[in-house]
């Protein structure tokens, strides 16, 4: 039967892969998410300016900064992310590799640091992903619900191949590309809704991808606001180090 919707595209049942799968159209590729020109913050009433976390952030350290190593092992990156070029992208995702597999917990299943599995999270491979990141992104199908579901091979949706854990764990081209996509959904969800602003240079913007990726877009929006959630600071200080410190050597360290 005809449905009359205004979308393109419409499931008709769950898993719904091509929600994932498939490009967007020509006209929506091309066009670029566009910050708001400064970041506003929540207001504590008429006239008043919001409260901006990032600029609360003196004395945090970084408490597993990636090192001169770490950049030598991490794959160049493919692509930008919003205002990072690729050598800060590079060192972004070292620093959220370093960050995410340095808990006591986390440790490779396997020959590398691709087959990682935290042991109390049940967070698997390089960057740490839980069910639903794996779902969001089409590898997992929607009906699992925990991150213990991931060791079923009927978990797994087959897409670029992957049937398993194992097979996931032995993919470290797709985890790459992963992280890719997983933060560019991340930098368009926190410019939408404010977050990033036009006017953030390149080590905000990458503290702030770092709180997204460790906690969440959402409570990267919160920490923003209100410095409220946990880790935040310390998730968003790794981010700036990143690009502050790691990035200008990525060249240089790659070069040999």
């Amino acid at each position: 039967a005809a449905i009359s919707s205004i979308v393109t595209i419409a499931p008709g049942h769950e898993p719904f892969y091509l929600r994932v799968i498939a490009p967007p159209p020509p006209e929506q590729a091309a066009a670029k998410i566009t910050p708001q020109a400064t970041f506003k913050g929540k207001s504590s009433g008429a006239g008043t300016a919001g409260a901006d976390s990032t600029k609360n952030t003196a004395g945090t350290t970084v408490a597993t900064p990636a090192t001169d190593k770490d950049i030598r092992n991490q794959p160049v990156a493919d692509s930008e992310v919003g205002p990072l070029s690729k050598d800060q992208v590079t060192a972004l995702n070292a620093q959220i590799h370093k960050s995410q597999t340095s808990d006591e917990n986390t440790a490779p299943t396997g020959d590398d640091e691709y087959s990682m599995r935290d042991s109390a999270l049940g967070t698997v491979g390089k960057y740490q992903f839980d069910h639903q990141d794996l779902i969001d992104m089409g590898y997992v199908k929607s009906s699992v619900t925990s991150n213990d579901d991931l060791s079923n091979p009927n978990s797994w949706t087959g897409k670029d191949g992957i049937e398993s854990l194992d097979g996931y764990y032995a993919s470290p081209t797709v985890q790459e590309s992963m992280m890719a996509e997983k933060s560019t959904l991340n930098y368009n969800e926190l410019v939408s809704n404010g977050t990033i602003a036009e006017d953030d240079d390149p080590e905000t913007v990458a503290g702030l991808l770092c709180v997204a990726h460790d906690l969440g877009p959402e409570a990267a929006t919160e920490w923003r606001s209100t410095g409220s959630v946990d880790g935040g600071a310390e998730a968003y200080q790794a981010g700036r180090y990143a690009v502050a410190v790691m990035a200008p050597k990525v060249a240089e360290i790659n070069a040999g």
